[in-house]
């Protein structure tokens, strides 16, 4: 025998355990490859027509009367989906961008209107599709991966909340809603 089938023996001997334990996987190995040989195809499919349960009564009434029983009306009106959704939960606003400030001095209304005006009308060209809130909260905005203090077509994110985000351009906040 070569040095090296004999080292492997001497080890495998100093560890009966996991001899055996090969030993074990090598006759599993084989009974199954013998197996396989003997029977290369699996055996077809075969449907079988199921025999009604016994009834009840053949199963013995002492059993059943032995639980509570419950009784459920299935046809009761609920009056409402549960799966419907409510926007009634849900603040309602126009479609598109809104201001989320408005400006304080009469002598600056009609400047920061028209700002704010303008700045709206930027804010149409961007589209939330997606936010992820957390620790490190993102958004995809155009197709754009950004997070808070990110710059996308000339506005500065602001802040990500759950399906909003807060942008700000000229000093002018815009939410982006989905």
């Amino acid at each position: 025998m070569s040095p090296t089938i004999r080292r492997a023996w001497a080890s495998f001997k100093a560890e009966q355990r996991k001899m055996a334990i090969a030993a074990v996987l090598v006759v599993v190995a084989v009974v199954l490859w013998v197996h396989l040989y003997w029977h290369a195809t699996p055996a077809p499919a075969q449907a079988q027509t199921l025999s009604p349960p016994p009834s009840a009564s053949a199963q013995g009434s002492a059993r059943l009367s032995d639980r509570p029983v419950v009784r459920v009306n299935l046809t009761q009106d609920l009056g409402r989906d549960l799966f419907a959704f409510a926007d009634s939960h849900y603040a309602t606003q126009k479609p598109g961008a809104q201001l989320a400030g408005a400006a304080k001095s009469p002598a600056s209304t009609v400047d920061n209107s028209q700002q704010a005006q303008i700045v709206t009308e930027a804010a149409r060209s961007l589209k939330l599709q997606t936010t992820i809130v957390g620790a490190h909260p993102r958004a995809v905005i155009n197709g754009q991966l950004v997070g808070p203090g990110d710059k996308i077509a000339g506005f500065t994110v602001r802040r990500i909340l759950d399906r909003k985000v807060i942008v700000e351009m000229d000093g002018v906040q815009v939410r982006l809603e989905m």
